[in-house]
């Protein structure tokens, strides 16, 4: 069984700072698959995914079908389905703003006090836009008003370029620090940050799908049309939710939690 908590005895330098990292053991790795499957679909997070995730299934479904010449009851059929299921992650969009909505008012008060500085305002930037997005999407239950929904994707991809930003920053420190731990009797630190590297290439191949979803997806509403094969986006869309709920399980699978302690270098 891994050990419960252990951190490195001499921080490491990276960029000008020096950083302790410490690994814990994940309690959450011990449960079963479909007990972690239920703490997914309890958060607002994990309940917004799961309708979005068959929705696009039947969505991508409904496209094969039309393109091979599926009947048209079938088509109208699963497309049916899809809007249903894609109308039920919209209402789930009200827990997740219940979630996103605070952390974005609170991140926006500590810019305003000047308790927000460096890579924080690019975190703030991510929750605003994020907590907009959900606001917006949410708001369609009750309107199909274009540019609300124009708002929503614009929004989006905001959240979801900062995104990118933030995990390769994420992916960048932990490889570099990784690196300079070489030759260092660390076994459990490095094990750590190895598993904490792999779901920083899932989380980020998960924001740049979508924001290539959202980037083609306003690209096709400035060029009055899709520049890309419906299927195609919505391959590229599907492919970004499936990234999404599979980072969750893989970081509730992880053997160890890793944290990182910054301290400015006198």
């Amino acid at each position: 069984m891994p050990v419960k908590s252990v951190s490195l005895k001499n921080p490491v330098d990276y960029c000008g700072f020096q950083w302790t990292v410490k690994a814990t053991r994940n309690n959450d790795a011990s449960k079963k698959p479909l007990d972690q499957f239920t703490g997914l679909v309890e958060t607002s997070i994990g309940a917004f995914r799961i309708p979005q995730f068959a929705g696009k299934i039947f969505k991508s479904a409904t496209e094969v079908a039309r393109l091979s010449g599926g009947s048209t009851s079938t088509v109208q059929s699963m497309g049916s389905i899809s809007s249903t299921l894609g109308g039920i992650a919209n209402a789930t969009s009200f827990a997740a703003c219940f979630v996103a909505v605070p952390a974005a008012g609170k991140s926006i008060v500590g810019l305003a006090h000047g308790r927000v500085t460096g890579t924080k305002v690019l975190d703030s930037i991510n929750k605003t836009a994020d907590a907009t997005a959900y606001l917006a999407y949410a708001t369609l239950l009750f309107t199909s008003n274009e540019p609300v929904k124009v708002v929503g994707d614009i929004a989006s991809v905001v959240a979801d370029g900062t995104g990118v930003i933030q995990k390769a920053r994420d992916l960048h420190q932990a490889i570099n620090i990784k690196a300079s731990l070489a030759g260092k009797k660390c076994t459990n630190i490095k094990k750590s940050l190895g598993e904490y590297i792999k779901l920083k290439w899932i989380e980020l191949s998960k924001e740049i799908t979508a924001l290539a979803t959202g980037v083609l997806g306003l690209l096709g509403l400035m060029l009055g049309g899709l520049i890309v094969p419906a299927i195609v986006l919505l391959t590229i869309s599907l492919a970004s939710t499936v990234l999404a709920i599979t980072s969750h399980f893989f970081k509730a699978n992880m053997d160890l939690k890793v944290t990182f302690t910054q301290e400015a270098i006198a």
